[in-house]
């Protein structure tokens, strides 16, 4: 069975994407934490197949460190940066090369994020157009 971890501080997305998600793929397993509860959740679950994580973070460094902390502690987790900001807002090259699979903003509609969480548990990776063409750097698996 394959699990999903929602990490970010609106009760209210959670919910909602959790939900969606699971009409799409009712045999997945989801959970829903807010950023504060993130580090314990992982220690005792470290084999979650996707995590979604909205960097709280303002600060480019602070925000990747956020991200790394979590990735140490779920290493073969795949990671769904998905955030209020935009990519170029925070560091999403480095996070990319430290082991983030995709980007998602959360304007982005609800089809993309049902597209994204399909490819990412097939293990492939998820950037839309216009985040790929910025960074120019990263190509679909």
């Amino acid at each position: 069975m394959n699990e999903i971890l929602i990490i970010d501080e609106q009760f209210a997305l959670r919910r909602g994407l959790a939900s969606i998600v699971m009409e799409k793929f009712p045999i997945i397993h989801i959970y829903q934490i807010d950023n504060s509860e993130a580090e314990r959740f992982l220690k005792d679950h470290r084999n979650v197949d996707l995590i979604v994580f909205d960097p709280t973070a303002t600060d480019r460094k602070l925000a990747f460190q956020e991200f790394t902390t979590l990735k140490a502690l779920s290493p073969n987790s795949t990671f769904l940066l998905h955030s209020g900001y935009r990519h170029n807002e925070f560091d999403l090259p480095a996070c990319l090369l430290a082991g983030a699979s995709g980007f998602l903003s959360k304007t982005a509609s609800l089809s993309e994020y049902l597209l994204a969480a399909s490819r990412l548990l097939k293990g492939k990776t998820y950037l839309n157009k216009r985040v790929r063409a910025d960074l120019r750097i990263f190509h679909d698996k």
